[in-house]
């Protein structure tokens, strides 16, 4: 009978961990209407906030300090400019805590089970997009009409005949990435920035040995077609690898280092792409004039978002300018879309935010790779560093999960053993009792 009590107590908090990790990806993903809904990042806020209360976890210093500290520029914000985005500031902070939160119910089970997930995403993945490839126009037709069959999910538009984009949680099509793999994200960038992060997690729980999963996750990011993703998989990665490898294996790694970074670099969205973003860094300045289409919003790339985030810094460099979004560089004419997550953080918290963001991933890497004996914080935090110049995800509930990875306890001897399963020996027993049937 207790083994039996034991049993249902471990599945009932695998099973609440794994929805609220598929809750977040869920909302990280961005790829539908229901995703980017306040009533959605709400309900799973409350859904965290009660899984933490119900688990005793008691609230760490930290997230108390962080939170003051938050309040009080929100206060600065408003001497500064006169006046707060007073909704956007509150999403914000409620995504803060939401992370804390999150990590702090999910504990070690957090990087794991997010392997597990990303893995089974990445299959179905595979399954569909040689179907893209070769049947396109039905496929996005098909996916299309589960769109107008259920008003407004899609991200772009409620109406199938005009969709750029389609998605069905578990996958998405996007028009302008017609021949690379969305996965389920919004767009193949994207999705190879998660496979990148379960990729990482994979290689230091199997101490880089080769393995199923891993050939999964890396075909998937190879279907992406990813800049950013390619240059942390042909890259940092491989660095990382050899930072931790036997001096033996270190030198037979180099040559296949050398020849893969060489090979990928020939392809063409690899290096002509980047010094065609580095030529036009200065495109920003003909967009603040361009009145050729009025109200409409422009993308202006990796690096000319970095050059108007610079100029904007420079001007509020200690805290920056928050989410007043309206007090910074702006087109007359058109909403400047910046895709810059890492500038864009730079010049939205300033100098105490991208102290935070580099100090937080650094030690939460850190503590991470303790538990293997491993090393090499440094080149995963370029890892990150490389997917948020890229893509501007900064600020989604999954990414911030990763900036308070600091505050896992692992192997915290306040904990008793079920099995081969460790359960928080604040966590109230009778609670589960009471629920177990």
């Amino acid at each position: 009978m207790n083994d039996l009590i034991k049993n249902n107590i471990v599945g009932k908090i695998r099973k609440e961990n794994f929805i609220l990790l598929l809750l977040i990806l869920f909302i990280s993903a961005q790829s539908n209407i229901i995703s980017l809904d306040y009533l959605t990042l709400i309900f799973v806020f409350l859904y965290a906030t009660k899984l933490f209360i119900k688990r005793g976890i008691e609230i760490q210093f930290s997230i108390v300090l962080f939170t003051i500290i938050y309040l009080l520029s929100l206060l600065i914000y408003y001497f500064t400019f006169g006046w707060i985005n007073i909704l956007l500031s509150i999403r914000m902070l409620m995504v803060f805590i939401l992370g804390y939160m999150a990590v702090k119910v999910l504990g070690e089970d957090f990087l794991m089970l997010y392997e597990k997930i990303i893995y089974v995403l990445a299959i179905i993945s595979l399954i569909l997009f040689p179907l893209q490839l070769l049947f396109y126009k039905d496929l996005f037709k098909i996916i299309g009409a589960i769109n107008y069959l259920i008003p407004n999910f899609s991200a772009r538009s409620s109406h199938a005949e005009d969709l750029s984009f389609v998605n069905i949680i578990v996958f998405s099509i996007n028009s302008i990435g017609a021949l690379r793999n969305s996965g389920f994200a919004w767009e193949p960038k994207g999705f190879g920035n998660f496979l990148i992060i379960a990729i990482v997690i994979n290689i230091i729980q199997n101490r880089f040995k080769l393995n199923k999963k891993l050939i999964v996750l890396i075909v998937a990011v190879l279907t992406t077609i990813s800049t950013d993703a390619y240059l942390n998989l042909f890259f940092l990665i491989p660095i990382f690898i050899m930072l931790n490898v036997k001096k033996s294996y270190f030198l037979l790694f180099i040559p296949i280092l050398i020849l893969a970074m060489f090979l990928s670099f020939q392809l063409p969205f690899m290096q002509k792409k980047i010094e065609r973003e580095w030529k036009g860094r200065f495109a920003y300045k003909t967009a603040l004039s361009d009145s050729r289409f009025p109200n409409k919003q422009i993308s202006l790339g990796r690096m000319p978002s970095m050059m108007v985030d610079v100029s904007d810094f420079l001007k509020q460099p200690i805290l920056g300018y928050g989410v007043q979004k309206n007090a910074r560089t702006q087109s007359y004419y058109e909403e400047l879309s910046r895709v810059n997550g890492l500038s864009n953080w730079l010049a939205t918290f300033g100098i105490v935010g991208i102290i935070f963001l580099l100090l937080s991933h650094y030690y939460g890497f850190k503590k991470f790779l303790l538990q293997y004996n491993l090393r090499g914080q440094t080149i995963l935090l370029l890892i990150i560093l490389v997917i948020y110049f890229a893509t501007n995800v900064i600020t989604h509930p999954f990414w911030i999960m990763l900036q308070f990875l600091f505050v896992i306890n692992y192997k915290e001897k306040n904990k008793f053993l079920i099995g081969e399963d460790f359960i928080p020996n604040r966590l109230k027993y009778s609670t589960y009792l009471s629920n177990r049937l």
